[in-house]
């Protein structure tokens, strides 16, 4: 519709104080509603709303059903200027992604008024929801949602027409510029980097990141390309990754973290949640699935014979998958397979802990089986003697935590 007006305004920490800020200084009296994701956000930012004078509420589905008869009708009468609420108010729809965000536009401007339709976004909100998919089996519908979810970060990231974003994603087919109806288009971006040499050299700086230590996160990549010389870089030894500090001349801080976003949301790189102690969890990076042209011209940079690109499918007919009940605390089981039905062939034991991988090779030596341990704890090099020998055949056997794998392919391995 023309009265509608499309934005994106990047959230800058973890408060609201942009949003609160926006209100009061640009629609301060005016009716409107603030959609939240979680329902204590709701709560939050009302409270944040009320401090500043701005006559609000907040409206999710773990109120009453008199509540929220009571909250709506009082909204529609003009008593409330702004509900803070989650998908429970309007049609109910609880899909939260691009076509969640068009329910939500569609509920401005009805009576033909102009209406402001302003996504506040911080790419780490991602995490959030990649949480949530988590938990869900592996199938279609995790990837529909993870594919809707990239939609909805691209819509707030790629500086191009909003309007035209949601109709080719909704009808598949190109439309007309919004005539200055979004962001974009009023105020359109510099002429935008070629982005394609950059792309080519952070997935070779993630590569030689991995090798040293794979605990590389967003934050890790975005210090290690601009050139960080930070103590936590210098530590992990990123600071002798490839390509270090190449980014540091045509990127800032702020244009840095979003090229890296953008390269996950294309599929150059990919976010994956891994245990990194007890109590927390959090996305690191692994080179992604793109395109086959995007992946053919990473290997012609790199420089790579021969390779085989593995992509993340298990749907091959050559696995056999099994799972056996450990019984008791020790090893034994394990040790027993692979000296009876696996001596002598070349496989991997993924353990939890790296106190694990040491007992577990210590096991199999004592029973025979050409074995060793790999962990994120030994240094670059002995890791990188260790990867070399089990490629080469001197090691059939490596008992290793996650930090062993990343592009590493050696064909014939069994178990």
């Amino acid at each position: 519709r023309p009265n509608l007006v499309f934005q994106v305004i990047d959230r800058q920490g973890s408060d609201h104080s942009s949003l609160v800020g926006l209100v009061k200084n640009e629609f301060d009296g005016s009716c409107g509603i603030v959609y939240c994701q979680q329902r204590k956000d709701t709560v939050e930012v009302a409270y944040q709303l009320q401090k500043y004078g701005i006559n609000a509420t907040y409206y999710h589905a773990g109120l009453d059903v008199y509540k929220r008869h009571q909250i709506a009708e009082n909204w529609k009468a003009g008593k409330i200027d702004v509900i803070c609420a989650t998908v429970a108010f309007g049609m109910g729809i609880d899909k939260k992604k691009s076509k969640n965000y068009v329910q939500e536009s569609g509920r401005a401007g009805r009576d033909g008024t102009e209406a402001h339709c302003i996504v506040f976004f911080k790419f780490e909100d991602m995490t959030i929801h990649l949480k949530n998919m988590s938990a869900l089996p592996d199938g279609g519908e995790k990837q529909q949602r993870l594919k809707s979810l990239n939609h909805m970060v691209d819509y707030c990231m790629i500086p191009s027409c909003r309007k035209s974003q949601l109709v080719r994603y909704f009808d598949g087919a190109s439309s007309s510029s919004c005539n200055e109806r979004c962001d974009v288009c009023k105020q359109p971006p510099n002429p935008p980097l070629n982005g394609t040499e950059h792309a080519k050299s952070v997935v070779a700086c993630v590569q030689s990141m991995i090798k040293i230590d794979s605990n590389v996160s967003v934050k890790y990549l975005a210090l290690t390309y601009g050139g960080s010389r930070s103590k936590e870089i210098v530590n992990k030894g990123y600071v002798n990754a490839q390509n270090h500090g190449s980014g540091s001349k045509d990127f800032n801080s702020k244009t840095m973290y979003k090229f890296i976003h953008l390269l996950i949301t294309g599929g150059i790189l990919q976010e994956k949640l891994r245990t990194v102690s007890d109590t927390k969890t959090t996305p690191l990076l692994v080179l992604g699935t793109a395109t086959q042209r995007t992946r053919d011209a990473i290997i012609n940079h790199l420089q790579l014979p021969d390779v085989n690109v593995l992509l993340q499918s298990s749907d091959r007919p050559n696995l056999v998958f099994e799972v056996i009940d450990r019984q008791g605390s020790d090893h034994s089981t394990l040790v027993g397979l692979v000296k009876n039905e696996f001596d002598g062939s070349c496989g991997i034991v993924y353990c939890q802990q790296r106190k694990d991988t040491v007992e577990v090779a210590y096991r199999l030596q004592r029973s025979g089986i050409n074995a060793t341990y790999y962990h994120a704890g030994l240094d670059v090099y002995k890791r990188h003697q260790i990867a070399e020998n089990w490629k080469a055949g001197k090691i059939d056997v490596i008992c290793a935590t996650v930090a062993f794998g990343m592009g590493i392919d050696k064909k014939k391995s069994s178990l």
